[in-house]
C-alpha cells in the first residue's frame, strides 16, 4: 500500500483555517480519496490533557510552554500519524511544526533554531509532504475573530494581544518568503478549496 501524504495547514486565528479543512476533507472524499484530520495540540489522550494545561492560566515559562506543544506533537506523531499514514491517502494536520515556529518562536520570541531542532525530534519520520498557510491580512482575521467572539464563552489567550498576533503574522510571512510554507489566500472559500485540491492532488 502506498504511504499517505501528511498535509500541514496553518493560519492565524480568524484565517478560516478550520472551516477550510473541514470542507477540504469533504471535497477529497467526494473525489474518491480517504482523508482524516487531527488538531494540534490534541489528538491523543495526553495531547488533550496538555491542551487544557496550555490553555489554562497556570504560570509557566515560555520554554515550558514550547515543550508542552512538542510533547503533544511527539505523542501524536508516534501513536497516531505513523499508523494513519499507512491507512489514509491524506492525513491533514490542523496546525503542525510551523505553528510552534510562528507562535512560540516569533510570537513568544523563543529561539527559532531551538524550536526547529525540537520539531525534528518530535515528528521523527513524519515530515509533512506539504506545508500550507491559509493566508489573510490582519484586519480581515481580526474582523472574523471578533464576530466569532459573540458566539463563544471564553477567549483563547493566543492571538488576543495585537502585538503578539502581529509577530505571529510576520513570522508566517517569513516562512512563506523562505519557501517553507505555500501561501493560499482565503478571500473566496470556493477558490481557496479548488487551489488546495490542485496543490495537494496534482503534485
Amino acid at each position: 500500500m502506498t504511504k499517505g501524504k501528511l498535509i500541514a495547514i496553518e493560519g492565524i486565528d480568524g484565517a478560516g483555517k478550520s472551516t477550510i479543512i473541514k470542507k477540504l476533507i469533504e471535497l477529497l472524499n467526494f473525489h474518491g480519496y480517504t482523508a482524516v484530520c487531527h488538531q494540534e495540540p490534541g489528538t491523543t489522550e495526553m495531547g488533550l490533557a496538555l491542551r487544557q494545561l496550555i490553555k489554562s492560566d497556570i504560570p509557566r515559562s515560555k520554554l515550558t510552554e514550547t515543550l508542552m506543544f512538542e510533547a503533544s506533537r511527539a505523542d501524536t506523531s508516534e501513536l497516531v500519524l505513523s499508523h494513519e499514514l499507512e491507512q489514509y491517502d491524506y492525513v491533514i494536520m490542523d496546525r503542525y511544526i510551523d505553528s510552534t515556529i510562528a507562535y512560540q518562536g516569533y510570537g513568544n520570541q523563543n529561539s527559532i533554531k531551538t524550536i526547529s531542532v525540537l520539531n525534528d525530534i518530535a515528528i521523527g519520520e513524519n515530515k509533512p509532504y506539504m506545508r500550507i498557510l491559509i493566508d489573510v491580512d490582519m484586519e480581515t482575521a481580526y474582523g472574523r475573530r471578533n464576530k466569532r467572539e459573540q458566539t463563544i464563552d471564553s477567549k483563547d489567550k493566543f492571538d488576543y494581544d495585537y502585538e503578539f498576533a502581529k509577530r505571529v503574522y510576520d513570522g508566517y510571512q517569513i516562512l512563506v518568503a523562505n519557501g517553507e510554507l505555500i501561501s493560499v489566500p482565503n478571500t473566496n472559500i470556493n477558490e481557496t478549496l479548488q487551489q488546495l485540491l490542485y496543490l495537494i492532488c496534482d503534485k
